[in-house]
């Protein structure tokens, strides 16, 4: 699916998500697959350096070279219209070009404001899948894991207390 959107609340694996497909793609051409991986503000940062040093076009050659773009909290390029029209452009020869883009963000296009619509029809042209908050089978195996790796048993009792509240958030286990 071109693009793929992975959406869900801070703190559920979008990011760490989004590097694993990176590094898989990677991984599976022997290093030969150009993946540019970049946080949505930095594009945003690093466009508008390039429009005071007049070096546009050399952006925007950056994120076409790439054979897969992945961009971290797409969300943060609501309300920069310079930055979304030059995204779009890069966008579409991505796609045109038949190379993937992954995009995550903490909401469906459909509910980022000020996302210029022909950059929402795009996203949601793809699959959009949502990352949901962990149950308490994968808060458990998370606590677990963590305990390990710091020597600790993880024992049912312990396993039981601090995993039975409900979160939203991985972060919120550790």
């Amino acid at each position: 699916y071109n693009p793929l959107l992975i959406t869900g609340t801070s703190g559920v694996g979008k990011t760490h998500l989004v590097h694993a497909i990176g590094n898989a793609i990677v991984d599976a051409s022997g290093g030969t697959t150009r993946v540019a991986c970049v946080h949505a503000q930095a594009l945003v940062d690093e466009l508008i350096a390039a429009i005071q040093d007049g070096s546009v076009e050399r952006w925007r050659n950056r994120y076409r070279a790439a054979d897969v773009l992945l961009v971290d909290d797409v969300q943060f390029l609501a309300g920069k219209e310079r930055t979304q029209d030059e995204f779009f452009l890069v966008f579409n020869a991505l796609t045109e070009a038949g190379k993937q883009i992954v995009l995550s963000s903490d909401r469906p296009a459909s509910e980022i404001p000020e996302l210029a619509s022909r950059l929402r029809s795009r996203f949601e042209g793809g699959l959009t899948t949502e990352i949901n908050p962990p149950d308490r089978a994968l808060r458990e195996q998370l606590v677990a894991r963590f305990l390990t790796a710091l020597g600790r048993p993880a024992t049912p009792e312990l396993l039981d207390v601090v995993c039975d509240p409900s979160v939203q958030s991985v972060r919120e286990l550790i």
